[in-house]
């Protein structure tokens, strides 16, 4: 006799997104694993995409939406969660999409392992996303500590994009509230309270790489609340050993580049005098520690060092960006 599967929640935040929503909500219900609940939030939408949503719901008897005042992805992904009733939660962003069989790979690695969080492959690329059953799922299990050190040094993706949380583990936490960068003490805080954490490098997870997001358009003041939620993290981890400190030393260094180089690329050093000066000041202090951390990956030393040599060549050295950053963060 089988096993029944256990019910699991996506929670998919909507706000201005008519142009992606049908295909993003098309992929969770062209899903292998079919025991789903899948919540809608229109998060206060302008556009047409709360009266999509509302579509599917008459389609679909798995489909929930829920329509509120405009309070960010944050207040929208608390409400799918204060509305869920999975064992499992996956959190989806409404113009990316999912493979077949993500949930389902995702939920067997989960179940054979006992994880209290499965990460799974991503991609920007459609043509990358598999269309049909994958081969066997291999995974990597880590303990909390271990994964908390993988996770700070960005082996781990810091978004919760292509990842199933085990809600017992996870219980009643909730993202924090800040208009950008609310993944990275998410994801931390979960790791923390998890046993067990598997990555698999199957490909499950599509995000579509849109040019207005935050993190394209240029250097904006939000940024900083990602070098905030980092530090966050830093102080939470220097109550855990002391490994764990030197990974969050490594990775607020880490955010700190990344703010340096956005404001450098965008053009934005004149009119943002201050937050260059706070970054460039912060990699100075801070590059001898990720130099002294034998454990930091290669990417964050050769960030350190460049910062050693001169952060004034910066400039300069933009094309190592896309080296150094080694993906989606």
């Amino acid at each position: 006799m089988h096993k029944a599967k256990k019910l699991i929640s996506v929670i998919i935040p909507i706000y201005n997104v008519e142009k992606y929503l049908a295909d993003c909500i098309d992929s969770v219900l062209a899903q292998t694993y079919k025991n789903l609940e899948i919540i809608l939030v229109d998060d206060g939408s302008p556009d047409n995409s709360g009266k999509i949503a509302d579509e599917y719901a008459k389609k679909d008897k798995r489909i929930r939406v829920i329509h509120q005042k405009n309070g960010g992805l944050f207040a929208a992904r608390n409400t799918g969660i204060a509305k869920m009733h999975g064992e499992y939660v996956m959190y989806l962003d409404s113009d990316d999409c999912l493979s077949k069989n993500c949930l389902a790979v995702l939920y067997k690695i989960a179940e054979q392992n006992n994880s209290d969080i499965v990460n799974g492959g991503i991609t920007s690329s459609k043509a990358e996303l598999p269309n049909g059953a994958a081969a066997s799922p291999v995974a990597t299990n880590y303990t909390s500590s271990q994964a908390l050190k993988q996770y700070l040094y960005m082996q781990i993706n810091n978004n919760v994009a292509a990842k199933l949380y085990k809600v017992s583990a996870i219980k009643s936490m909730r993202f924090p509230a800040t208009a950008f960068a609310e993944d990275q003490e998410y994801n931390f805080d979960a790791i923390c309270a998890s046993q067990k954490v598997s990555v698999c490098n199957n490909i499950v997870y599509f995000y579509r790489d849109n040019p207005n997001s935050l993190t394209r358009v240029g250097f904006n003041k939000k940024r900083m609340l990602g070098l905030e939620a980092v530090k966050n993290n830093l102080d939470k981890a220097k109550r855990l050993d002391a490994d764990i400190r030197r990974a969050a030393e490594s990775r607020l260094f880490m955010e700190a580049y990344f703010i340096l180089e956005t404001i450098i690329a965008s053009g934005a050093k004149k009119s943002y005098q201050k937050e260059y000066r706070l970054v460039k000041n912060r990699l100075k202090s801070d590059a001898s520690k990720v130099l002294r951390d034998k454990a930091a990956p290669k990417k964050f030393r050769m960030a350190a060092l460049l910062s050693k040599i001169n952060v004034g060549l910066m400039p300069n050295m933009v094309k190592w960006a896309k080296l150094i950053r080694g993906g989606r963060h």
